[in-house]
């Protein structure tokens, strides 16, 4: 199948979705356009959007299913066209056939819904904790039916989970999920192989650390339960006339009740100084498999040639003795055998090929069990991985200064240290061997010469694997403590979350001068419209409202300006500053807070109220009270 082909079944898919609906008519004109500019965009949009629709399916507040299909459609369909255009250098081949394509989308569809699963994992955490909570209460059995998840939860779950949602998005949650979503773009372009096998690890420590923090957010509470059923179970044992099992579910629910109230504040901080860190785990995945396609990876040197040593030894042990059989029979042949005193060359052909047979007999299955060990021993540390570039001659691991700078520099001490203690624990277990078999090593002297060739290597083995098996255990400790350096090395400093946040956001400074620019005119239209007013309506600290009438120009009393907080306060100030009366009603200050825009005449049910309140003025300055709206109208 050609490009061109392929354009041709799209077109003709576009040419379907024209007779299905306006928002289908919008999508075929977009993809027209990517199509006539060149079919390979057409093709990254395509799985660019594969991609986003997976995650938008499965990702808390981007897949509820609350959201209307359309609009999560929509949303998919506009992130897709604004990060294509930092895909189009990614070089896809066409697909041949169906197959073909099918296997591109599904790899798409397989990264976009991992991607989704990680987000959701952060909100088991919340769930987990709404659940110890909900059984040790007795409130399990109440449960509610979330439609955003299509389930059923308890009671307590619910209320954590939308929590949870509400920390997820005071945090920039949302923004988060855009960043990692554009970091993954970068680790795995569309048309890569798939899901990165380091993904698995990832999600396994999400799910711990999801499980920590429920178990850490439920903590106060279960405790406190725990400690009420107790002194419950006392008292029926002091008072077994009383029915505990009825007053229980009463006070296990008052406790339950009394103790969220108190320590709400603390699961939302607990929440917060989480759920950032969770939410960059979830994305941890692709960054580990970026770093694997730059040949970083967590590897400890030390475990593959305790490996290999401890392999080697063991084989050794295996198959020491019969080599010592052979080679005393392969000399005694040499020696004393007539064979060899024959000049016949067929003979001397047979024999060093007998040779050569036996020698290859015992020293290839060694070798293999060394190859062999070699190989696993790099392949549980770092995977299957092969990097061509790894291969080629660098003239930096040859200069003799980069090499002084790596023996002085502080990985080079480290490993210095760490050698010093491996030498002094190989001589202590050395040591303890030689010094258990001090009797037989004395007594070698009585000995025959065999009886001596038998024993030496005997003790030397067992010597050797002893502290092979040490080697390992501390080769073990330096590949955990290889992986933590590994994955600290990886983690963003400060200032270059401070730079993704820029790159993303904007400079903060620019941004801050915005926002000032923003209230500065907020400001000067205040004090360009309060003045006019003929009073302000307060609530009486929170909400303020300035409102004005002329008879002759309007036909409703008009609200010329509104604020709450700051703005509240400003508005009270100005009004004060040129002498305009402020009058506290709550709740026609709410009333028209809520109903009115500024500019916008107050509504009829609330001419009576306003009407009210303009007489007072009106008698305070001394006009006449003006004729009401609905009372001009009637005349």
């Amino acid at each position: 199948m050609t490009p061109s082909d392929v354009v041709d079944m799209c077109r003709e898919a576009l040419m379907i979705g024209l007779l299905v609906s306006a928002p289908v008519l919008i999508t075929g004109v977009v993809v027209g356009l990517l199509i006539g500019i060149n079919p390979d965009h057409f093709l990254i949009f395509t799985l660019v959007l594969i991609r986003i629709s997976g995650l938008v399916v499965t990702a808390p507040i981007f897949g509820d299913k609350a959201v209307p299909p359309r609009i999560r459609g929509m949303l998919a369909f506009g992130l897709a066209l604004l990060l294509t255009p930092t895909q189009i250098d990614t070089v896809i081949p066409p697909p041949e056939n169906l197959l073909g394509f099918a296997k591109l989308a599904g790899g798409e569809i397989l990264v976009g819904l991992t991607l989704g699963l990680g987000v959701m994992l952060l909100f088991s955490g919340a769930q987990l904790a709404g659940q110890l909570i909900s059984h040790l209460s007795g409130m399990a059995l109440a449960d509610v039916f979330q439609p955003g998840l299509d389930t059923s939860l308890p009671v307590f779950s619910h209320l954590l989970y939308l929590v949870s949602l509400a920390v997820f998005v005071l945090i920039d949650g949302h923004r988060l999920v855009m960043t990692g979503l554009l970091s993954a773009f970068s680790a795995v372009p569309p048309g890569s192989a798939g899901v990165p096998l380091s993904a698995a690890e990832a999600f396994t420590e999400l799910l711990s650390q999801s499980f920590m923090l429920g178990i850490r957010t439920a903590a106060p509470i279960t405790v406190a339960q725990l400690l009420g059923t107790l002194v419950l179970g006392l008292i029926s044992r002091t008072l077994p006339q009383l029915n505990v099992l009825v007053m229980g579910f009463g006070i296990n629910a008052l406790v339950t009740l009394s103790l969220i109230m108190f320590t709400m504040a603390g699961m939302v901080w607990v929440f917060e100084s989480q759920m950032e860190p969770l939410l960059e785990l979830a994305f941890d995945a692709v960054n580990l498999q970026k770093a694997r396609e730059q040949g970083q990876v967590a590897r400890s040197q030390d475990l593959s040639s305790a490996a290999l040593l401890l392999g080697g030894l063991l084989a050794l042990l295996w198959m020491g003795r019969g080599m010592v059989n052979f080679f005393f029979d392969i000399t005694l042949d040499h020696l004393g055998g007539d064979a060899w005193l024959s000049t016949d060359v067929a003979t001397i052909s047979n024999q060093s090929v007998g040779m050569v047979a036996g020698i290859a007999g015992i020293f290839l299955p060694i070798l293999g069990i060394i190859v062999l060990l070699a190989v696993v021993s790099n392949v549980l540390q770092v995977g299957f991985m092969f990097l061509p570039e790894k291969l080629a001659l660098n003239p930096g691991h040859v200069n003799p200064l980069k090499g002084v700078k790596r023996i002085f520099s502080l990985p080079g001490v480290v490993r210095l240290g760490f050698g010093i203690i491996k030498i002094c624990i190989v001589g202590v277990i050395a040591g303890i061997s030689l010094y258990s078999q001090r009797d037989e090593i004395l007594a070698l002297s009585g000995l025959s010469i065999p009886q001596i060739a038998w024993f030496l290597p005997e003790i030397l083995l067992w010597t050797a694997i002893k502290i092979a098996v040490a080697l390992l255990i501390l080769a073990l400790l330096d590949y955990a403590f290889q992986k933590w350096k590994h994955e600290q090395d990886l983690k963003m400093t400060n200032q270059e979350v401070r730079e993704e946040m820029k790159n993303l956001q904007g400079d903060p400074q620019i941004i801050a001068r915005r926002r000032a620019v923003q209230r500065q005119l907020v400001l000067n239209r205040l004090s360009s419209a309060v003045p006019k007013a003929d009073v302000v309506i307060t609530n009486p600290t929170e909400l303020a409202i300035a409102i004005q009438y002329d008879t002759e120009t309007m036909l409703a009393p008009i609200v010329v300006a509104k604020g709450a907080g700051v703005v509240a306060q400003r508005i009270r100030r100005l009004a004060l500053e040129n002498s305009i009366p402020v009058i506290e009603k709550k709740p026609l200050a709410q009333a028209l807070y809520k109903q009115v825009d500024v500019n916008h005449p107050i509504p009829r049910d609330l001419y009576a109220a306003v009407a009210e309140v303009l007489a007072y003025v009106y008698q305070l300055k001394g006009k006449p009270i003006p004729t009401p709206p609905n009372a001009r109208d009637a005349a």
